[in-house]
């Protein structure tokens, strides 16, 4: 094996698909990027066996020419090399040892590990996606709703987002039983699926994906779904289990709707939530009242805070309170784009809703808190 390459180009690939390696993985094989490089292209993967990344560098005879095709496993100090290297370098394979040469002097060298006992991935016929994606619709998919997904493996399921696509419409879930958030895209498929993925996995590594290019879904693998953009090629291991039914939690009829200023409600919530006896979530209290929206909090030990924002809008009951955690309300807020959100009571500790005033015909997002007991704060 033998090639040149623009060390930043090398560089850029390297930095997307070691997000995935775990250099202290049990699997000695496994901690390290796999690369081969064909007359074509040249092709990165790293893996932890749950998640991995595919990324390709095609080769262009100018910025990258493969002078002897052949594949090698790079470990970490190789990696972290690459990454300070400016200019051309050229990557050579003797037997077992790399060697990196830059500039008219410079040569590294490096033991490697058999790269013939490196995991194939799942086999996957790109030709046919499952579904097809804007990157900006998969980009509010998964930050709509990921955040919502349980942090701890009480319930390992709950750490999931599940999806399910149908022939109407593709729906994603997130809960961790005390909030939800839901997003209904509306764009089917023809190939009928549910699955349940990792959803810190797909928060992680949504900073990589290039949202001006589609996304490529395909659900074919056994127990992998696969994520195509553009020269990135995501591989998930998907979560084992039963997702509940989550349909029946999100009311329909509401005692009372009111809209307020999304961004006014965000700085109020930031700005009173850290008072709260409750230093995690932040417990705080709102209050319909006189055509205000009260918003207060209290500490046993510091003091308390109290501060009045202006309804837009109100229908049904003029007046209620409500109690949440403000890490809850806060999370689900800048999880929407909209000016205005509208806030939808359904009655003393039974869960409310929070969705944008101003409703899509592509995309329908609700996002679900349940409330604390007003005794609490």
């Amino acid at each position: 094996m033998k090639f040149k390459i623009a060390s930043g180009i090398l560089s850029d690939g390297l930095k997307k698909v070691e997000k995935v390696v775990n250099w202290k993985h049990n699997i000695p094989i496994l901690q390290g990027v796999y690369m081969e490089c064909t007359p074509d292209e040249i092709t990165l993967i790293g893996s932890d066996s749950d998640e991995s990344l595919r990324y390709h560098i095609p080769v262009d005879g100018e910025n990258v020419d493969v002078v002897t095709p052949g594949k090698i496993l790079l470990p970490k100090q190789a990696v972290e090399l690459i990454k300070k290297l400016k200019g051309e370098i050229v990557l050579e394979r003797e037997e077992h040892i790399l060697v990196i040469k830059y500039g008219k002097k410079s040569q590294f060298s490096f033991v490697t590990s058999n790269v013939e006992e490196y995991p194939k991935l799942p086999e996957i016929n790109f030709d046919g996606p499952s579904l097809i994606l804007k990157g900006t619709e998969f980009s509010n998919v998964i930050r709509k709703t990921a955040f919502a997904a349980a942090e701890n493996d009480i319930r390992p399921i709950l750490m999931g987002l599940n999806i399910i696509a149908n022939s109407n419409e593709l729906i994603a879930v997130a809960t961790n039983s005390h909030r939800l958030g839901r997003v209904i895209l509306k764009k089917g498929t023809d190939k009928e699926k549910q699955v349940v993925i990792p959803a810190k996995v797909l928060e992680k590594h949504l900073k990589i994906f290039d949202l001006e290019k589609d996304v490529n879904v395909y659900f074919g693998s056994k127990n992998q779904v696969v994520f195509k953009n553009g020269s990135l090629v995501l591989y998930v291991r998907m979560l084992e289990g039963n997702y509940p039914s989550t349909e029946r939690l999100i009311p329909t009829e509401f005692l009372t709707e009111i809209t307020l200023n999304r961004l006014e409600l965000l700085e109020t919530l930031d700005r009173i939530g850290g008072l709260s006896d409750d230093g995690k979530t932040g417990v705080v209290k709102l209050q319909i009242r006189s055509g205000v929206a009260e918003l207060s909090t209290n500490h046993s030990q510091i003091g308390k805070g109290i501060e009045i924002l202006e309804l837009q809008e109100i229908s049904g009951d003029n007046e209620f309170s409500v109690s949440f955690a403000s890490k809850y309300m806060m999370d689900a807020l800048k999880s929407i784009d909209d000016d205005y959100i509208c806030f939808k009571y359904t009655g003393n500790l039974r869960p409310f809703l929070v969705t944008p005033s101003s409703g899509s015909p592509e995309i329908e997002e609700t996002q679900l808190i349940l409330p604390v007991r007003e005794r609490d704060v």
